[in-house]
């Protein structure tokens, strides 16, 4: 459990435009607490489109030069002993044609406590998933919220743990404490079909039915082939 804030506001007077991916946390290995963010408006040459501050609201690294609009971003664990990864992905609307075009969507990624860039980590796009802790060991899942791999879950390596459905609406979290610490999937269909969105609030106990015998083919044709190959 995060311990308790000091009164801070990062970039107070100084950035004037709002911010959907706020998220707050800490480092286990030192204890100091920092708050990523990713700007969706209010452009300004030299400003940068993501910012991390530490608990004092001060910036302890900036990320992403001037322009885009940050439409998505979180932060995992799932680099070697537990290192928390940042992913930020930013849209750029140019005009074509007399028109305003969203071009295709980029990702970046971050060692989210010295803003190091990173390669991806994952063998999927990052900003088509959402990170949750599915068994409580510490490190990440991955909930598909669109592409082909909506609804499926995912581990880090990219292979297809279950298939939930949903709407592709979640918050990052933790499911459930495992005793043995696997995941329980795959899942009974009728469980698979819970919608997550109202499932996953942060920390919560939900009881999943694992399934040996479920069918292949409750999982899509797409999360089936991953697991093919």
């Amino acid at each position: 459990m995060m311990t308790e804030w000091t009164n801070c506001c990062g970039d107070k007077g100084k950035y004037l435009g709002h911010s959907d991916i706020v998220v707050p946390f800490e480092d286990i290995k030192t204890g100091k607490k920092y708050i990523y963010t990713c700007r969706e408006d209010y452009e300004q040459e030299g400003e940068p489109r993501v910012v991390t501050y530490n608990e004092k609201g001060e910036r302890e690294w900036t990320a992403v030069d001037s322009i885009g609009h940050m439409h998505n971003g979180w932060i995992a664990n799932i680099g070697p002993d537990y290192r928390k990864v940042a992913m930020a992905m930013r849209i750029t609307r140019r005009v074509i044609d007399n028109a305003i075009v969203d071009t295709e969507p980029e990702d970046f990624y971050f060692d989210a406590v010295t803003g190091e860039p990173l390669e991806s980590p994952l063998p999927f796009k990052g900003d088509e998933f959402m990170p949750v802790d599915f068994d409580g060991d510490g490190y990440h899942e991955f909930y598909g919220a669109g592409g082909a791999k909506k609804g499926c879950v995912v581990d880090r390596e990219g292979k297809v743990q279950g298939f939930i459905g949903g709407d592709g609406v979640v918050r990052s979290g933790k499911i459930m404490q495992s005793a043995s610490g696997a995941m329980p999937m795959p899942w009974k269909a009728n469980t698979a079909k819970r919608d997550l969105h109202t499932a996953i609030t942060g920390e919560c106990s939900i009881s999943w039915e694992p399934d040996t015998t479920m069918a292949a083919a409750i999982l899509p044709a797409e999360c089936r082939k991953i697991n093919d190959t």
